[in-house]
């Protein structure tokens, strides 16, 4: 629904711990945009699960994502994933 995912919620999941995201425009230093959204995963190797949850309605995830590893999330398309 817009390209820079301003609005979208993002929930990674390590084990049974949660921690939510919101991307907002204007959050950076002196209030430029930052793109990239950065999940602290502590000793963690993995993040079992990163759910995105477009301003659309959409919702996507991804599973088993390793450390140090750079996602680029696009918003699904297809209707049928909401």
């Amino acid at each position: 629904s817009n390209s820079s995912g301003w609005g979208a919620r993002i929930i990674s999941s390590i084990g049974a711990s949660r921690h939510y995201q919101q991307k907002y425009g204007m959050n950076g230093f002196l209030a430029t945009s930052d793109l990239p959204i950065h999940i602290g995963m502590g000793e963690a190797e993995y993040i079992d699960k990163i759910t995105v949850k477009w301003p659309s309605g959409i919702t996507q995830s991804v599973y088993n994502v390793k450390s140090k590893s750079r996602l680029v999330i696009t918003e699904a398309r297809d209707v049928d994933n909401r």
